[in-house]
């Protein structure tokens, strides 16, 4: 059994969001630059592991971030966070064309 983690979504400004019936889904025309994710893998010490299906994943001490990819950039960042707290992933980006997007 997997332990609770909170959900933190790293998108791009002025996404639009909407609760579908497989979870969160959005739609931007807009992509996270890759400095972004390279900054946050960075300042979070996360270690790069084997990728799949067009998403980046990376690891660190209480938290898992996947990166979504497609042709045209990368879409989202998803974080799975323990132990860990949103106002860090918040820190790293601030100023950066981006928002954190934490569901309740």
């Amino acid at each position: 059994m997997t332990s609770q983690y909170q959900a933190v979504f790293v998108l791009p400004s002025q996404t639009s969001m909407r609760l579908g019936a497989c979870g969160w889904e959005f739609s931007s025309e807009n992509r996270v630059a890759p400095e972004v994710l390279k900054s946050l893998v960075e300042a979070m010490h996360l270690q790069e592991q084997p990728s799949t299906l067009g998403m980046e994943v990376y690891e660190g001490d209480g938290m898992k971030l996947t990166a979504s990819v497609d042709d045209r950039g990368i879409e989202h960042l998803f974080f799975q966070l323990r132990q860990r707290s949103p106002h860090e992933i918040e820190s790293v980006i601030r100023g950066r064309n981006v928002e954190v997007f934490a569901p309740d």
